[in-house]
């Protein structure tokens, strides 16, 4: 993983993620449909390098950005219940 502030990672996609405006067409930001506790969600967006992802209730803040093999890493990990919290713990008051 690599955050868009590193300059290692390949410009195209810190551009798209809008951390440069030399790209002309910005990324296409999705909301995740699972908003946890005090509506915390974050947004997720395709580029042509990988993914990026940011916290939806700080839109202009710091993207996370991914290459295509972590993020299919992430996805089956997701997919394999590695990321699942203990019964409960997303029933509190509020939701």
């Amino acid at each position: 993983m690599v955050t868009n502030q590193t300059p290692s990672r390949g410009s195209r996609l810190e551009a798209e993620a809008g951390g440069d405006t030399k790209t002309p067409s910005p990324l296409e930001w999705r909301r995740t449909s699972f908003c946890g506790i005090e509506n915390a969600c974050v947004d997720v967006a395709f580029a042509s390098t990988g993914i990026a992802m940011r916290d939806s209730k700080d839109p202009a803040g710091p993207v996370l950005l991914f290459t295509t093999t972590e993020w299919a890493a992430f996805l089956r990990g997701v997919h394999n219940g590695e990321f699942e919290l203990p019964r409960g713990e997303l029933e509190r008051p509020g939701c």
